[in-house]
């Protein structure tokens, strides 16, 4: 079965799943992180920032309202850069969307492109290599994977 279209409880549970994989992985991309300094909390910073959106967030009626949620919660739990970096993607996925109770799946890509912005402009001297080209390279996966 294809899926078509995501409700915000989708979106929920797909948020969630990747937010507990990142925890369980932490001293993993801990280890990881020597670029561009090797300062090792990467994955600290990350799960941190995952935990709050666990905690916080919550499945609501719409995708729109459901982003609204892991958004907000991802922003109160950023930690360190890649935190940062991250809330404000998400954040970005969220301000993108548009209303509605659900959201297809060349919507989401849309929106997951357009995010890939708010990303960038969450920091003052973006570095490629580091986590804002993994977010850069995973909306262009969706692109090139899910056109119509």
């Amino acid at each position: 079965m294809t899926i078509k279209q995501m409700t915000g409880e989708n979106i929920y549970h797909a948020f969630l799943s990747g937010a507990n994989e990142v925890i369980k992985q932490k001293k993993e991309l801990n280890r990881i992180n020597v670029f561009p300094v090797p300062d090792g909390d990467t994955g600290s910073n990350l799960a941190y920032t995952m935990y709050t959106i666990v905690q916080q967030s919550k499945a609501q009626k719409t995708v729109k309202k459901t982003m609204e949620s892991i958004a907000e919660a991802a922003l109160n739990g950023a930690r360190g850069n890649s935190g940062i970096i991250f809330a404000q993607y998400v954040n970005g996925l969220y301000m993108e969307m548009d209303e509605g109770d659900d959201i297809s799946i060349e919507g989401f890509t849309l929106s997951a492109n357009k995010a890939v912005d708010y990303a960038y402009k969450s920091i003052s001297n973006p570095v490629e290599g580091t986590m804002i080209t993994v977010i850069k390279d995973w909306a262009a996966y969706l692109r090139e994977s899910f056109r119509d």
